[in-house]
């Protein structure tokens, strides 16, 4: 699941890759800011892309805890937004707010921050 602005060209590429194992991606474009009004099934993502999210929005937290309950046992959530600043620092209590555990932030994509967590159920 893909969740952002401009979603449409981040879930494209992953699309691509995932399509030869017969995966899908859903999205869902955020225009302005963060809205909590998106329906999501429980336990069905392996996997969150958020891309170019304010995480200093009063609905960060809570669209975290809704994609918390949309994935399944293991999950991976992965948070990229463009700009050098590493925002590890800014979001770690906010994963941990939203129950995302094992927070990272790798350099993988020249002029962006990319954090990942995980949810692992079993340990919270």
């Amino acid at each position: 699941m893909c969740i952002g602005k401009e979603i449409q060209k981040v879930a494209n590429l992953l699309q691509e890759g995932v399509k030869q194992y017969g995966g899908q991606v859903d999205e869902h474009d955020l225009k302005d800011d963060i809205s909590l009004d998106m329906v999501l099934p429980n336990c069905k993502y392996e996997a969150c892309v958020l891309y170019n999210l304010n995480h200093n929005g009063s609905n960060f937290v809570p669209l975290l805890l809704k994609i918390y309950d949309s994935l399944k046992t293991t999950a991976t959530v992965v948070l990229v937004n463009e700009g050098d600043k590493d925002l590890l620092p800014d979001l770690m209590p906010l994963l941990e707010e939203a129950k995302l555990q094992n927070a990272n932030s790798i350099e993988l994509i020249s002029n962006h921050s990319l954090v990942v967590a995980k949810k692992l159920q079993m340990w919270v």
